[in-house]
């Protein structure tokens, strides 16, 4: 329950922190009607011609002006096809970023020593598909000839977010073949079974205490190798403990099934110190690209 309740809270606050976000987005107030009425193009205040992002200075001025227009609704098909996409497109990326967040603040990326879950590379990888397409959709509904990628404020962000997230993609490809197949290589090849024995994929569940290695597999609070959110099977809790709100007599009721040798002790390997360095390279690629979406609200225009 602990461990619910934990998630929930987590989930709550990043989707608090996003509707934030569009909440305190600027608020496009010049609207098709002052372009009738001034026979002015979208492009007279947007770097866009399409209308919205980035203000030019005259777009800034009438900004200033507090000059406030009700809105004429559209008919078009763009408009609701686009909803439907940007739906898609931020749910997945939601999904995705929180998933990143949440191992970085409570599981911590150095728990995965045996390689990383099925569900969990799975559910990263529908995200990225996802994200990719709606993302190149939408682009393309926004931005009317490619030269609008290099003369354009949005353009310009484009690029770069696109860039950061291309490298985000070849980083995940490599965490989720190349280096978790060799995690998991080290992790059988190793002397002892505990870190193999991380209570995933119908893999008993063993953790170590004080030099001795315990099966956890059928205590209901070890579900999934995982004790209430923090604590991964497979690995030594001898320093865990202190912070728990009981002793060592829990594990007095728990079957004892070895030694933990110190083979075991010397790590998980190469392929595991590479692994975490990865997971950090995209935490920051991934705050790069909410520093994009964040200049495009409220960032300066980068054309002088």
């Amino acid at each position: 329950m602990r461990h619910s309740a934990r998630s929930l809270r987590c989930i709550t606050i990043i989707i608090t922190l996003v509707l934030l976000n569009f909440s305190l987005s600027k608020q496009v107030t010049a609207t098709p009607e002052y372009s009738y009425q001034t026979d002015k193009p979208c492009s007279y205040c947007h770097e866009d011609p399409n209308g919205g992002g980035t203000l030019t200075k005259q777009g800034e001025n009438f900004e200033n002006a507090d000059y406030v227009l009700k809105e004429k609704p559209t008919s078009t098909w763009k408009t609701p096809f686009r909803l439907v996409i940007g739906f898609f497109h931020i749910l997945a990326a939601l999904i995705w970023f929180g998933t990143i967040f949440y191992i970085h603040l409570f599981i911590k990326p150095s728990s995965f020593t045996s390689g990383l879950p099925l569900r969990e590379r799975v559910l990263g990888w529908v995200c990225i598909v996802t994200v990719g397409t709606t993302g190149t959709i939408l682009t393309i509904l926004k931005i009317p000839s490619v030269d609008k990628l290099w003369t354009t404020t949005f353009g310009i962000v484009w690029i770069v977010k696109v860039s950061l997230f291309v490298l985000m993609v070849v980083v995940a490809a490599l965490a989720t073949s190349i280096i978790n197949k060799k995690m998991r290589k080290q992790a059988k090849s190793r002397p002892q079974v505990l870190s193999s024995a991380d209570g995933k994929e119908g893999r008993p569940a063993y953790i170590a205490y004080a030099g001795d290695i315990y099966d956890v597999s059928t205590s209901k609070l070890w579900s999934d190798g995982i004790h209430m959110g923090r604590h991964f099977a497979g690995a030594d809790l001898t320093p865990s403990l202190k912070d728990a709100p009981h002793g060592s007599e829990v594990l007095e009721r728990i079957r004892k099934v070895g030694k933990y040798i110190e083979a075991e002790k010397k790590g998980p390997g190469k392929a595991f110190g590479v692994f975490v360095f990865l997971a950090y390279l995209v935490l920051f690629l991934m705050l790069g690209i909410i520093l994009c979406v964040a200049y495009w609200n409220w960032g300066p225009s980068l054309l002088g």
